[in-house]
């Protein structure tokens, strides 16, 4: 246990002897014992990573469900988006608006960027592809609403797509950082939702026209 937090505690047991007249010490370990103490320092390692680790995580957890409460401030009033949200201590934070259920808005931070989406994030990957193929048909307009390219990820191998707009740079752990990222995400998460409204009611149009097999609810839940 102690060995957990750096100290470490070995028991000798000493030998006195005297040969030719000349008197010595002899020590011997013996807890732990020589056969052990490679195997309990390993242990000890790996724990004492795991509370480095554990430590680390719960700073960012902290970090982050600051971030949030300052941003769930900030856009209070902004928009349509978030305003019922409550702050989180995961990188991202989501809201309906969409009509749809689990497809949703979302905002991520990270180390490096950050970011505004908007998910298909339904049981199935053929309800979210057809999702989003049905909005993919109208990209060129919804870039030019939204005033710049758009990441479509259809994500062919993954359930879940998406549309993306990322800015590469941002680094959330910097506290002086904040108020540039969160003006970012609040503009460009209204510019988002603005542009793919129009045809919201189109795609869900879409699901229920092409898919035959729906386990969930369609139509999202008015707040």
């Amino acid at each position: 246990w102690l060995m957990n937090f750096k100290i470490q505690i070995q028991c000798f047991k000493a030998t006195p002897y005297e040969l030719n007249g000349q008197y010595f010490l002899t020590l011997e370990q013996i807890i732990p014992t020589k056969d052990a103490q490679d195997y309990v320092i390993s242990m000890t390692r790996k724990a004492q990573e795991e509370v480095t680790t554990g430590e680390e995580l719960k700073s960012r957890h902290r970090i982050r469900l600051r971030f949030w409460a300052e941003f769930l401030k900030q856009i209070k009033g902004k928009s349509p988006l978030f305003q019922n949200s409550t702050n989180t201590k995961d990188n991202t934070l989501y809201a309906g608006g969409t009509g749809i259920t689990y497809v949703t808005y979302q905002v991520a931070i990270s180390s490096s960027n950050s970011s505004v989406s908007l998910n298909f994030g339904r049981s199935t990957a053929e309800e979210n592809k057809t999702l989003f193929d049905a909005l993919y048909k109208h990209a060129a307009d919804i870039d030019k609403a939204f005033g710049d390219h758009l990441s479509w990820e259809r994500n062919d191998d993954l359930k879940k797509s998406s549309v993306s707009y990322y800015k590469q740079g941002q680094n959330y752990f910097n506290e002086e950082e904040w108020p540039s990222i969160i003006a970012f995400l609040i503009e460009h998460i209204n510019k988002l939702e603005k542009a793919v409204k129009p045809y919201l009611s189109e795609i869900r149009a879409a699901l229920k026209a092409n898919v035959t097999h729906i386990n969930e609810p369609i139509e999202e839940e008015q707040q």
